[in-house]
């Protein structure tokens, strides 16, 4: 019987230690997850929330960032550094119907840097109460600035087109 009891500490102290202390990889689809809930916003939300989600936003960034956005139906665009970006977040943020983006399936590769990694996922943006706007592939290249693992470039994957 002291065994079973053993197994089950031990298994639960595992258990704990895991969760308590995510890998690089968890921490990146959390950083990931993070800027999605940043990105979206309500019509409802105030001007200093508006304000606060903008910085958050920002905050995932790096400072010589770059973002490429070549989406169907849009002009391709590629921003760079934060300020851009900062830029068009605060434009998108003067939509009425507000905005609200989820990532799923986020497959991380870590290297070939001890501090580099990639991110390769599908993201989704409705806006207001309609159907889905937009579901779109991405590829994220990461980069770990002071512990903390930051984007250092966004790129759409572009999809087969007639």
């Amino acid at each position: 019987m002291k065994w079973v009891f053993r197994a089950v500490l031990l298994v639960t102290f595992g258990w704990a230690a895991w969760a308590m202390w995510p890998n690089d990889a968890r921490r990146i689809r959390k950083g990931i997850g993070q800027l999605a809930a940043a990105v979206s916003f309500s019509p409802r939300d105030g001007n200093i929330a508006r304000l606060a989600s903008i910085e958050a936003t920002i905050s995932h960034f790096t400072a010589d960032a770059e973002l490429q956005v070549d989406t169907a139906g849009y002009a391709a665009r590629t921003l760079t550094g934060r300020e851009e970006i900062r830029e068009v977040v605060a434009l998108s943020r003067r939509a009425d119907d507000g905005l609200q983006v989820e990532v799923f399936d986020i497959v991380v590769t870590m290297g070939p840097g001890p501090d580099e990694a990639s991110a390769a996922l599908t993201a989704t943006a409705r806006s207001g109460n309609t159907e889905l706007v937009a579901a779109q592939e991405f590829v994220f290249r990461l980069r770990k600035v002071d512990r903390r693992w930051l984007i250092q470039r966004i790129q759409a994957v572009r999809t087969l087109q007639k």
